[in-house]
């Protein structure tokens, strides 16, 4: 009787610990690193929304992604297109990417993307706009097709390399940046996700709602999700 016990004991431990690899394995899968390299298609997991392939390129910039952004999301420019999103993980996560957005016209941006609809979105971008002294980063969230009338941002130089943060603790976003790879984190404002629901997450460039300027150039050199 004591011999079945103790096998039956072994056998619970090994379901048990089956068990955890699975959870393990699942938690590891929903966390992923997208280094955009030229001549390597980007991952199964992207999906474009309206692509316009004459925009996009993983070759013009060599390991960065390029998005050259047209139209807006914001007010009466649309339609948006290449938008690059992903499903993200279930609970909380933590995305961070590292941009650089050549513009010098009034609301030309790209960043990062939490997306359900053109109507209701968040953004963390860097974006030019003389109103806020030239480059900038931003945090801005659309609801029900309302934008607001103030956002958080502070300055930033555009044409450099510089990291953006989004974190999800529950049902809130938290933005943050760093000017320079390396340094400080600097905290920019929070949204809830409330009118999010089936939200994707992913990456962006809009030219603003400006009649024959040329587009926005927003460069990607990587996407980090991780899970927390």
């Amino acid at each position: 009787m004591a011999t079945t016990v103790h096998r039956m004991t072994r056998a619970a431990v090994l379901v048990l610990l089956s068990l955890l690899l699975i959870s393990s394995q699942a938690g590891a899968a929903s966390s992923f690193n997208e280094e955009f390299k030229a001549g390597r298609p980007l991952a199964a997991r992207w999906q474009w929304y309206q692509e316009n392939p004459a925009h996009w390129s993983l070759t013009a910039h060599p390991g960065w992604l390029r998005i050259w952004g047209v139209n807006e999301m914001a007010g009466s420019c649309a339609p948006v297109e290449n938008l690059l999103l992903t499903t993200p993980p279930s609970g909380d996560f933590k995305i961070v990417a590292r941009i650089k957005v050549k513009a010098n016209v009034d609301y030309q941006h790209g960043g990062i993307l939490v997306f359900r609809d053109v109507d209701n979105y968040i953004k963390l971008d860097k974006l030019y706009n003389s109103a806020f002294g030239g480059g900038s980063v931003e945090f801005v969230k659309e609801e029900n097709g309302v934008f607001p009338t103030s956002w958080p941002h502070h300055s930033a130089n555009l044409a450099k390399a510089q990291d953006l943060q989004l974190k999800r603790r529950g049902n809130t976003l938290t933005a943050l940046d760093r000017p320079v790879p390396g340094t400080t984190w600097r905290k920019l404002g929070k949204y809830s996700l409330s009118g999010l629901n089936g939200f994707r997450i992913g990456l962006f460039a809009f030219a603003g709602c400006n009649t024959g300027a040329p587009p926005a150039v927003a460069d990607f050199d990587w996407f980090r999700v991780t899970t927390s």
